[in-house]
C-alpha cells in the first residue's frame, strides 16, 4: 500500500505546471522562429527583371495561343503573369501566392492603388437600351453612392466609327454628352483583329486590361441591369479583404495551416478567389477585380466571384428575384439586378423591377428607341 502525502501531490502538481509552461515556452520559441524566417525571407532581395515593360496586356488568350507578345500561356486565364517566372511555393507574397496574377507595370503608375475604386460595366452587343443602361446605373451611383468611384464603360470602338443604326449613334451621343456630368470613364477599345470579328465580353476586357491597371478595386457588373441598393453595392466593393478573403501567411505550420484551414471551411465568404478565362464569352453577373502592389513594378491583381450562399441576396436576375417570391419566404432585394434577354421574356418584362427600369431609362435617353 502506497501512502500519498500532501507533499507528494503538491510536487506531481509542481512538476505538471513546470511541464506544461515548458512546453509553451517551446511552442512560442517556434512560432517566433518561424515568423522571423518568414521576415528575414521577405527582406531579403528577390529577382527583378531588369527590362520592365510600360504597357502589357493582362487577359491571356485561349489555351495553346501564342501572344503577340511571345509569352504563351496554357491555362487560358484572364489576368496573367507578363514576362514573369511562376512564383514557387517558398515566395512570401502574403494574399497573393500562387493563384495570384503578377503584371509588370511601367513606374510613372501612382503606388496608391487602394485609394481607387471603379465600377465596371462591358457592352459588346449593339444595343441602345444596354447603353442607356450604363448611363442610369452611373446616374444612381453618382446620386446615391457614398464612395468616391469612376464608373467605367467599354464597348466596341467600330461603334464610333460606324454605328449599326442610328438608334445606337443617337444613344452613344447622349452617352458621351453625360459622361462628365455622371463622372463616367469611356473605353472604345479597338477590335479590328481578325479574331475579335465577333467580340464578347471577356475579348473586350482583355483588350482593355492595360487601361484598368491604377485601380485598387474593380467592380464589375453585368448589363443591362438596376441599382436596387446602393448602400448594399458599396459595401461589396469596400469589403475589407483582411476579414472577407483567406491569408495563407496566417498559417506558420503544417497543424496550424490546418486548424486555419477547417476555420475557414465554415466561414460563409462574400468574395471568393477564382481564375476567370477568355474561353468564356460572358462573365459571371459579379466580379471584384483587386490588385495589389508586391514590389516596385510588381502588381498582383485577382478576381473573385460571389460566394454561391450569398450570391442571390447580392446579384441576381429578375428571374432569380421571382421564383424566390414563389417559395412564399419573406426574400431580401439584392443590390444589383440584372436582364436575361433571352429566357422567360414575358416574365420579365411584366415585373417590377423591369417596369420601373425602362421608365428611368426614358429619363435618361429622352427620344431614343428602346424597344431593342
Amino acid at each position: 500500500m502506497v501512502l500519498v502525502t500532501s507533499g507528494t501531490i503538491s510536487v506531481a502538481i509542481s512538476s505538471s505546471i513546470i511541464g506544461l509552461f515548458t512546453f509553451l515556452l517551446f511552442l512560442s520559441g517556434y512560432v517566433l522562429q518561424q515568423q522571423s524566417v518568414r521576415n528575414i525571407k521577405a527582406a531579403l532581395p528577390r529577382y527583378t527583371p531588369t527590362t520592365t515593360p510600360t504597357s502589357v496586356a493582362t487577359i491571356s488568350p485561349e489555351p495553346g495561343r501564342q501572344r503577340e507578345d511571345g509569352f504563351a500561356n496554357d491555362k487560358g486565364n484572364m489576368f496573367a503573369p507578363q514576362g514573369l517566372k511562376d512564383t514557387g511555393p517558398f515566395d512570401i507574397l502574403p494574399n497573393y501566392k500562387l493563384d495570384s496574377q503578377q503584371v509588370p507595370i511601367g513606374s510613372s503608375i501612382d503606388i496608391n492603388l487602394a485609394n481607387r475604386q471603379a465600377y465596371l460595366q462591358v457592352l459588346s452587343k449593339p444595343s441602345a437600351a444596354d447603353i442607356c443602361s450604363t448611363l442610369l446605373l452611373a446616374k444612381i451611383l453618382a446620386s446615391n453612392s457614398t464612395l468616391a468611384t469612376d464608373r467605367i464603360i467599354i464597348y466596341p470602338e467600330s461603334w464610333d466609327m460606324s454605328s449599326p443604326t442610328a438608334n445606337i449613334a443617337a444613344a452613344l451621343r447622349i452617352l458621351r454628352t453625360s459622361s462628365k456630368r455622371y463622372n463616367v470613364i469611356l473605353h472604345a477599345i479597338d477590335m479590328s483583329d481578325p479574331r475579335d470579328r465577333h467580340p464578347s465580353i471577356t475579348r473586350l476586357l482583355k483588350r482593355a486590361s492595360a487601361k484598368l491597371q491604377t485601380y485598387g478595386r474593380i467592380l464589375y457588373l453585368r448589363a443591362p441591369g438596376v441599382a436596387v441598393d446602393t448602400g448594399k453595392l458599396d459595401r461589396l466593393m469596400n469589403i475589407p479583404e483582411k476579414d472577407d478573403l483567406a491569408s495563407e501567411a496566417s498559417s506558420p505550420s503544417p497543424w496550424w495551416r490546418l486548424l486555419f484551414d477547417r476555420h475557414m471551411k465554415n466561414r460563409v465568404r462574400t468574395w471568393i478567389p477564382t481564375e476567370l478565362t477568355v474561353i468564356n464569352a460572358d462573365l459571371p453577373p459579379a466580379v471584384l477585380i483587386t490588385s495589389k502592389y508586391l514590389r516596385p513594378g510588381i502588381l498582383s491583381r485577382r478576381t473573385h466571384v460571389l460566394g454561391s450562399s450569398i450570391r442571390s441576396n447580392h446579384v441576381n436576375s429578375v428571374m432569380g428575384v421571382l421564383d424566390g417570391y414563389k417559395d412564399g419566404a419573406r426574400q431580401k432585394e439584392p443590390a444589383y439586378v440584372y436582364f436575361e434577354k433571352n429566357k422567360n421574356r414575358l416574365q420579365e418584362r411584366s415585373s417590377l423591377f423591369y417596369l420601373k427600369w425602362r421608365q428611368n431609362l426614358e429619363g435618361v435617353c429622352q427620344g431614343i428607341d428602346l424597344s431593342d
